[in-house]
């Protein structure tokens, strides 16, 4: 059985007066919370989350380990946003207000979980 250890680049911090611990959880940070705000005025629509471990490729050495992306519809009417690929099947945003508006996903490295 092989095993392959996630190594993360350093953050681009240029001329940064920081230490390299400060460093690393500064580029942890940038991270954890993305948000997707989607229109579905025009349309319905769907889109895949990102490979929860490793990037596909594995040459970045980037992994979604405990990221968090959170989706919030802002206006559409009657037209979903689907978002595909979280353990329980595909996820709908069909309202546009707050709080039904939303899904929170969070990675543990191998799958994609509803978090809200």
């Amino acid at each position: 059985m092989s095993t392959k250890q996630t190594t993360l680049f350093p953050p681009p911090l240029r001329g940064s007066s920081l230490s390299p611990p400060e460093q690393k959880y500064l580029f942890t940070l940038q991270m954890l919370g993305p948000l997707r705000v989607g229109d579905t005025t025009a349309a319905p629509y769907a889109e895949d989350l990102p490979n929860a471990g490793l990037d596909p490729t594995g040459s970045s050495g980037q992994s979604n380990q405990n990221q968090e992306i959170i989706y919030v519809k802002k206006a559409g009417g009657a037209n979903a946003w689907t978002i595909n690929g979280a353990v329980g099947g595909a996820v709908v945003i069909t309202s546009d207000v707050f709080p039904t508006n939303l899904a929170r996903f969070k990675s543990d490295g191998t799958n994609w979980w509803r978090a809200g």
